[in-house]
């Protein structure tokens, strides 16, 4: 029994010339035997929208590799349900949501909303314990807690924090130094939230303060 046994009498499948790569050959059912690619070879693609909104297109062909980035560019995303300044903001990964804290309109209130970037939507969250404008917030991923840290309030260094989980406010140990308009991150590494400068009331201030849950 010969080789020539295993083989089929015709080629077989359903490939055509467009489907394979430019400089191969191939047989098949549809387009007969010996026939040659005409699939264009494009190579690889790189391209960095740069500010420039929808999408990448390309000749048909073949790509051995495509790299799109979207970098030095900012998205519109869906209004807040309250116009203020001075708020706080913070990110909460455990919920995927991003809060924003109090703020000012015509004086200091304690709304507090929470953006989804999956829904592109805001949504009202339980109000905070008290009414301030800026102020810092940081989420504490260890706790987690989304910590409202001092503003103005009246003269007082107020923390307070949120869980999402509960949906609730709560009294956290006061800052040690009442100020406003100032910074605030937590350090996963060292568990700590600090509270970076800011304003006694007049004039600035380089005071750090750690918080340690």
């Amino acid at each position: 029994m010969g080789l020539e046994s295993f083989l089929p009498e015709t080629p077989q499948g359903n490939a055509t010339a467009a489907d394979v790569l430019t400089g191969y050959t191939f047989s098949s059912a549809a387009a007969g035997v010996g026939v040659s690619g005409s699939m264009p070879n494009q190579g690889s693609i790189s391209q960095n929208l740069a500010g420039q909104p929808g999408k990448v297109t390309g000749a048909a062909g073949y790509y051995s590799s495509i790299l799109v980035e979207n970098a030095n560019y900012w998205l519109l995303a869906a209004s807040d349900t309250t116009a203020r300044s001075g708020i706080g903001a913070a990110y909460d990964s455990s919920a995927n949501l991003t809060y924003a804290v109090d703020g000012y309109t015509t004086t200091g209130i304690a709304t507090v909303t929470a953006y989804s970037h999956p829904s592109n939507a805001w949504t009202a969250e339980a109000s905070d314990t008290t009414a301030r404008y800026g102020l810092a917030a940081a989420y504490d991923s260890s706790a987690n807690l989304t910590y409202a840290i001092d503003g103005a309030t009246g003269g007082f260094p107020t923390v307070t924090a949120y869980s999402h989980l509960s949906n609730a406010w709560t009294a956290e140990a006061s800052d040690t130094t009442a100020r406003t308009y100032l910074g605030a991150a937590y350090d996963s590494s060292a568990n700590l939230t600090y509270a970076v400068d800011g304003s006694p009331g007049s004039g600035t201030i380089f005071i750090v303060t750690a918080y340690a849950a």
